[in-house]
């Protein structure tokens, strides 16, 4: 039932909402400046690929999670990009 409910309501399968998901909580953690690996925060986040993670990651925002978390953290916000979904 849940998943003819993200199909038919939203407009995209349940991996894809559960990627979706996943790959906004990584970039919620990338602009609070969380240390570590990208691909470890991926796979915290349930990931189970780093192509996977990449490919999502760059639909969701058009940018790579690298270019994501240099932005986004970026001291000067007269040169931060506008890093909203995409899609």
């Amino acid at each position: 039932m849940c998943r003819a409910a993200s199909t038919k309501g939203w407009g995209w399968s349940s991996p894809e909402a559960i990627n979706g998901l996943r790959v906004e909580h990584v970039a919620a953690r990338l602009q609070d400046g969380a240390d570590g690996d990208i691909l470890t925060l991926a796979i915290d986040a349930g990931f189970g690929s780093k192509a996977t993670f990449n490919r999502v990651f760059k639909e969701r925002f058009g940018v790579t999670p690298s270019t994501y978390r240099r932005v986004s953290t970026d001291k000067n916000d007269a040169e931060r990009p506008n890093l909203q979904r995409t899609t």
